[in-house]
Parts: structure tokens; sequence; C-alpha cells
């Protein structure tokens, strides 16, 4: 069952970085499961909501690591 897009976006975590240009870069991301890590990077111009009924079943074998690109999401 897909959750809404409210409730996925409570559930990420934010970091944010410094040093990389004049600005600070947050960013936002999920991190969940254990094990061999598999990264999912969405396209522009969508963001990692688009992952939302894949991360759990991927999250079952590994741990799964989804990232917001700058400026989406």
């Amino acid at each position: 069952m897909t959750v809404p897009h409210q409730q996925f976006r409570a559930g990420q975590r934010h970091v944010t970085l410094t040093g990389l240009g004049p600005l600070d870069l947050d960013m936002a991301y999920t991190d969940v499961g254990s094990g061999d890590p598999v990264v999912l990077l969405h396209g522009i111009p969508t963001w990692s909501y688009l992952y939302v009924d894949v991360v759990p079943a991927l999250a079952e074998h590994c741990r799964v690591l989804v990232v917001d690109m700058p400026g989406h999401g």
C-alpha cells in the first residue's frame, strides 16, 4: 500500500552539507534496511517519493539509500 507523500517526507532524514560552495546545501534522504547498500537516484523533475513502493520490498533484503537531488523533493 502506498503511503501518502506527507508520511514519506516525515520519515526522511536531513543533512546540511557545508564547505561545498558559498551556500550550505540541505539534503533529504531515506536510509532503511541493513546489509549491502543499494542507492536509488531519481531523475529530474521527480523526487525520491518515486520509489515509495520499491523501498520497503528492497529493505527486506538490503540497506536502501534514496537521496533527494538538490532542488528536488
